[in-house]
């Protein structure tokens, strides 16, 4: 595994990972055991501080998807009741017609995304 996998999945003990990583990865031999433990040192203050940094992207990036959406969700809501008010006003016309662009807008949608991943899965 490389470097950053061990301290992605490293259970806490982001040091210890680190230096079993490095003896495992540094046969005796191409390097003497203080370079070795120098070298474990370095790796595991920087994989400490990685992992902290990891952990905040992670929380971030799941905050802003949450966010997002919310918001999405929250549109559309308010698209339907727009054009609910219109249809309890007696404006059929429009009504309708805001209701069809906004199950337009989520069918373009839908089928974008599913082209988009049919062409590349994951």
């Amino acid at each position: 595994l490389p470097l950053v996998a061990v301290i992605r999945n490293s259970g806490g003990d982001v040091v210890g990972d680190v230096k079993a990583w490095v003896a495992k990865s540094f046969p005796t031999g191409n390097m003497s055991q203080k370079e070795k433990d120098n070298l474990a040192e370095i790796f595991g203050v920087v994989g400490t501080e990685l992992r902290t940094a990891s952990k905040m992207a992670r929380i971030g990036v799941a905050l802003k998807i949450m966010l997002t959406l919310i918001l999405g969700y929250a549109d559309v809501v308010t698209d339907f009741l727009v054009a609910k008010s219109y249809y309890n006003a007696g404006e059929i016309g429009t009504a309708q017609a805001t209701a069809g662009f906004s199950i337009l807008a989520i069918v373009l949608q839908a089928g974008l995304t599913f082209y988009q991943y049919a062409k590349k899965p994951w």
